[in-house]
Order: C-alpha cells, then sequence, then structure tokens
C-alpha cells in the first residue's frame, strides 16, 4: 500500500495541473463555437481575422475584406473579438474612472513634454578600393597532347 501512495498522488497532481486545465479549455472553446453567429467579428486559428456572414452547419463562411469571404468548419474559430472592452472574458482591470477615482493617476498634466536629442550621423567609414586583377599577361594555350597516328595494323 505504501508503494502505490506516491502512484496516486502524482496522478492527482497531474489531473489538477494539466487534466483539467485542458478539459476547461475544450469546454470554452466548444461554447464559443456553439454560440457564433453572423456579424460576429472573429480570429480563426490560422491568424485570419473576419466578419461572419453566414453559419450553415459547420460550415462558416467570413468575410475578410470587402468582396472577399472564405469558407472555413465552425471549429476554426479560435477568438470572437468584442466591440467593448467590458465583454472580453478575463479582464478584470479597472475602467479609466476607477482608476482616476482611487487615485491611481495623477490629475496634473506633465509640465514640460519630454524632447529626446536630436539624432548626429556618424561617418561613414569607406572601405580601402578592391585591387583589380592584371590582366596583361595571359599565358599561351597549352598544345593538345599528340597521339600517334593510327596504323592500321592490329597487334
Amino acid at each position: 500500500m505504501e508503494a502505490l501512495l506516491p502512484l496516486i498522488i502524482t496522478f492527482g497532481l497531474m489531473w489538477a495541473l494539466l487534466i483539467r486545465p485542458q478539459q476547461r479549455r475544450v469546454r470554452q472553446h466548444q461554447e464559443l463555437v456553439a454560440s457564433v453567429s453572423t456579424g460576429d467579428e472573429v480570429i480563426t486559428t490560422g491568424g485570419i481575422v473576419g466578419t461572419i456572414a453566414s453559419v450553415v452547419d459547420d460550415i462558416v463562411t467570413l468575410e475578410v475584406a470587402p468582396g472577399t469571404s472564405i469558407r472555413l468548419l465552425r471549429s476554426a474559430i479560435q477568438t470572437r473579438i468584442s466591440p467593448y472592452a467590458d465583454d472580453v472574458p478575463g479582464d478584470d482591470e479597472l475602467d479609466d474612472d476607477e482608476l482616476f477615482d482611487e487615485g491611481q493617476f495623477d490629475a496634473e498634466p506633465v509640465a514640460e513634454p519630454l524632447v529626446a536629442e536630436p539624432l548626429v550621423a556618424e561617418p561613414l567609414v569607406a572601405e580601402p578600393p578592391v585591387a583589380e586583377p592584371d590582366v596583361s599577361y595571359i599565358p599561351p594555350p597549352k598544345d593538345p597532347p599528340t597521339s600517334p597516328p593510327p596504323t592500321g595494323e592490329k597487334a
């Protein structure tokens, strides 16, 4: 029994750290895919951004540019782009008004804007010229090797 305890603890940790979060992500993706409708702006798994023009069963027509549409599977939708920042899931940040009310931002503008110093171009260093090869001496062509003339007799 003592030998099984580390095995059970290891499986429990694997389930808690690996399997359960993956199941949650799969469930969220299935809910997203089931809830897309015409007019939603989405990002596909390939990184294509577009607006859903029509949905028929498992096929979605995505308009990527005016007059340009592509068809893809519903499951290829990765994310829905929300026009409102409040609708983004997991966005727990405070609004600008709430930050200002809590004193997180200074109410006074900065007195002087920061100005970067102008860039000074350094002179380029010219590389030394490359010497041209001397082509005034061209060796004479080599004579082809001579072979004895055929004699006509076979040895």
